[in-house]
């Protein structure tokens, strides 16, 4: 097919779209009831959103569009931020007009604004801004239109407390600027700020009377912050150097100042009553209880102590650490995270002792923020639903007032807990999608249950519903997801999926194209719609560590992956060669490859049952050649390298020492994750480098050892193999220093790379 215009192809897109827009102004139904029902709340977000003033925030949207786009074009956008224009002006509002030569944008917040552009940009233009790169082509002549778009809800809420660790924990400033410029054109207002606490904790203990031997006993490695300020972990992979905590300050200064900017309400960090072991040496009297082990580690690495909410230091540490924060950053929010027993039940199911907790936890805000709002991740309820009874849960949650505590339903695409709690006994909450565990690679999302989900949400009886998110652990993959997800924000009702995914492959691509279409078409009713069933999609048997038993059942037809690979393949005759289209074609390259893997593994399994050695061999030499030429698709794009992931740990080391450990937590993250493959292959990542020097060398050592059995009529041993393997591969791999060599280093050529796999596994292929 012929590329179009786009200014064209969009004019007709005015009349059909779905978004929330509004001719004339007012609240929603959903906003209205809010109004009454959380009248502290609605003061807390207009507070904390007008910190920065409007001329402050209208500077901040120029100069992103500055960022976005060249300044010819970049001139043709004028913006008016006014929180008064609207009437109500917690809810981001913004109307658009254009005369066809130029757009302006008056908004209520810069969030507002810079929505607007991106909603202007997209529908009006064909235009995307994504993590694999931007289609900004912009017509010569803008369609003359009026439009008004406003959220459907307060807050539209971004990450999960784990993003840190899986997504940013390498960033510097230059990555963190193009995300919140992304955050910002997805209207993304209520993100969580977590950077740099570890150095406001040292401060706090350093007063108490600790010191730094005390505090490496307690602290963890940089790739596994996460888990260290939840307290599922401690002392695993550190210490944290002076150079590590004063450049996290630094970056979050950067951080917060830049999406106050922009009206964006940063979410940081609490307290939750995890103190270090050696606090004991100072409060010889204090009360406190060993949570359970977590995830197999060690008990010297695990079972953190809990304060009891009955001791005066929960309190008062609660309150000390905000005052830090404050004292270092200003009073930049009223927004607050804290997570106490995620996944680590309590010692005892009494209501009252949950209650006493979560009271006390909320007065350690209070005490030094006396509008402070307890924001929290509902996933508790779900990881642990057999211990957390109705009964528990509503005394946790009650033991705030209503309307000071948010709760994140964070994987309410597939377990929703509000519709089971009564929309959490009256606590406001956000809707969220949380997609991926562990930031794996892997083509999946439930486009269908995220189409229909937040609707149905803020339909329900007596729904507390204020907002909706993202909450994946690990981000920049299926793009595609998470566009549409942005847009539930300010959707009201289901939208046509079809008509969404045609016009979104259009947008990313620049050009209509009938094969890029047939593509997507087939990975939208797929890959990309699970009905139901575990959300893990990085399980699948070459990111394993190899088993004769492994099943883990592929939800979709394998010949729905080839089919959009061949047809997406062929739209590059006359799609622009974009990197994104080069970098969907090696995305998409690779999840064929391995599910051809999985397919070839499963006749493997089927020869080795019947001990046909010829049957086994032939299909262990297929498995070991796929490895080798998934990595060669890999090495053709930078996105998909484990040099970018270790070049970014390197990045924050000031000594060899420093490195050398940055880069073990890096590598050990993405395997073992943890000293004795604790959490194996959880954060498995199909990376250029990976490949090649874990995954290959592990199934090739376990196909050795299955074909020997054969060949010596002996049972395979497992225990052996697991052993050998962690020994002679994995751990190695992990304290190994990375240096890529030619294998793993090679750039561009993905086109012919594909057309030469195609070839090879046709008969695979089909």
């Amino acid at each position: 097919m012929t590329r179009s215009p786009r200014w064209i192809v969009y004019l007709s897109m005015i009349l059909v779209t779905t978004l929330a827009s509004a001719d004339a102004d007012g609240p929603s139904p959903f906003q209205r009831n809010f109004l009454d029902q959380f009248p502290d709340l609605h003061k807390v977000i207009l507070k904390t959103k007008a910190t920065t003033t409007p001329d402050a925030q209208h500077a901040a949207v120029e100069a992103l569009i500055r960022r976005l786009l060249p300044p010819k074009d970049a001139a043709r956008f004028l913006f008016d931020v006014n929180p008064s224009a609207f009437s109500d002006p917690a809810v981001d509002t913004a109307k658009i007009t254009s005369n066809g030569k130029v757009v302006r944008i008056l908004g209520n917040s810069g969030t507002a604004c810079t929505f607007a552009l991106y909603d202007f940009l997209k529908y009006q233009c064909g235009c995307q801004v994504a993590w694999s790169g931007r289609q900004l082509t912009l017509p010569a002549v803008f369609p003359v239109i009026t439009r008004v778009v406003r959220k459907a809800d307060w807050l539209h809420y971004y990450q999960n407390v784990c993003t840190a660790s899986y997504s940013s924990v390498w960033w510097n400033w230059t990555r963190w600027e193009q995300e919140i410029d992304w955050m910002a054109l997805q209207g993304i207002n209520f993100p969580l700020a977590f950077t740099g606490q570890e150095e406001m904790w040292r401060r706090v203990y350093s007063k108490r009377g600790l010191n730094d031997d005390d505090l490496a006993g307690f602290f963890v490695g940089p790739a596994f912050l996460a888990w260290g300020r939840m307290g599922n972990i401690r002392r695993w992979d550190g210490p944290l150097s002076a150079h590590w905590l004063n450049g996290q300050v630094e970056l979050q200064h950067k951080i917060l100042e830049r999406m106050a900017s922009l009206g964006i309400i940063p979410i940081l960090p609490a307290f939750g009553g995890i103190v270090p072991e050696a606090l004991q040496r100072i409060y010889p009297q204090m009360k406190y209880s060993r949570l359970q082990s977590w995830s197999h580690f060690p008990d010297n690495m695990t079972r953190s102590y809990l304060l009891d909410p009955s001791d005066p230091l929960y309190v008062s540490l609660g309150q000390e650490f905000i005052h830090e924060m404050q004292a270092e950053y200003g009073s930049v929010t009223h927004f607050y995270n804290a997570d106490t027993f995620n996944e680590q039940r309590p010692n005892t199911s009494s209501p009252d002792f949950v209650r006493e907790v979560a009271n006390t936890t909320y007065r350690g805000m209070i005490q030094a923020d006396s509008e402070a709002i307890w924001v929290m991740q509902g996933w508790l309820f779900v990881y642990d639903s057999d211990f957390w009874t109705p009964a528990l849960i509503e005394a946790f949650l009650t033991a705030a007032p209503l309307g000071r505590m948010i709760l994140l339903d964070l994987d309410a695409d597939s377990y929703p807990v509000y519709n089971n709690t009564q929309s959490f006994f009256g606590q406001p909450f956000i809707w969220c999608m949380l997609h991926n565990y562990g930031a794996v690679e892997g083509l999946y999302g439930r486009l269908s249950e995220v189409n229909r989900g937040p609707a149905w949400a803020r339909n329900f009886s007596q729904s507390t519903m204020i907002g909706v998110g993202l909450s994946p652990e690990g981000i920049e993959q299926n793009e595609i997801i998470y566009e549409f997800m942005n847009e539930m924000s300010w959707r009201t009702s289901p939208t046509d999926l079809n008509s969404w995914v045609a016009d979104f492959v259009d947008r990313r691509y620049g050009a209509v194209n009938a094969e890029a279409h047939l593509a997507f078409r087939s990975l939208q009713t797929s890959v990309w719609d699970r009905p139901t069933g575990d959300a893990n999609q990085g399980h699948y048997a070459l990111t394993r560590r190899p088993r004769l038993d492994l099943v883990e059942p592929i939800w979709y037809d394998p010949s729905d992956v080839y089919f959009a690979l061949e047809h997406l393949l062929n739209a590059t005759q006359t799609l622009p060669q974009s990197p994104i289209l080069m970098y969907d074609l090696t995305d998409l390259g690779r999840q064929a490859l391995q599910v051809a893997f999985h397919t070839v593994y499963g006749t493997f399994q089927e020869a080795v049952k019947v001990q046909n050695l010829k049957n086994a061999t032939k299909a262990g030499r297929i498995m070991v050649a796929i490895l080798t030429d998934m990595n060669a698709l890999l090495s053709t794009n930078g996105h998909f390298s484990l040099e970018k992931w270790v070049d970014g740990a390197k990045s924050w080391s000031s000594t060899p020492d420093e490195e050398r450990l940055y880069v073990q937590n890096a590598l050990n993250q993405i395997t073992l994750w943890g000293p004795d493959g604790n959490i194996i292959d959880y954060a498995n990542k199909q990376w250029a480098g990976v490949v090649s020097r874990y995954y290959r060398p592990r199934w090739k050592l376990f196909l050795q050892r299955v074909l020997e059995s054969i060949q010596n009529s002996k049972p395979f041993d497992q225990g052996a193999f697991d052993a050998e393997v962690f020994a002679e591969v994995e751990k190695p791999f992990t304290l190994r220093q990375y240096v890529p060599d030619e294998e793993d280093g090679t750039t561009g050529g993905t086109t012919k790379v594909l057309h030469t796999l195609i070839t090879k596994y046709q008969d695979i292929f089909q």
